[in-house]
């Protein structure tokens, strides 16, 4: 065994350890896109309710911010569940 490592080859058992560790890499850049992903998407949708705000509230102004985006994202669900039928 040792003289595989100092003659630069490498075991069995070591390229199957470097396999998973590059298996574990590309996951945790996969779970990591997905969340980047999802941060993305709720910070759009705070943006809209953000810009949509003024609006609602001059035809409203009882409603607060918090229940505006809270209306906007049940629309929105409601529109995906719709498209997805």
């Amino acid at each position: 065994m040792f003289n595989s490592l100092r003659s630069g080859g490498a075991t069995p058992d070591m390229q199957q350890g470097k396999a998973k560790m590059q298996q574990v890499s590309v996951r945790k850049n996969e779970m990591s896109q997905k969340a980047n992903s999802h941060v993305r998407s709720e910070m759009d949708a705070f943006l809209r309710a953000l810009s949509s705000y003024p609006a609602r509230f001059e035809e409203n102004p009882d409603v607060t911010f918090e229940e505006h985006c809270r209306s906007l994202e049940k629309s929105a669900k409601a529109r995906s569940a719709t498209a997805g039928s």
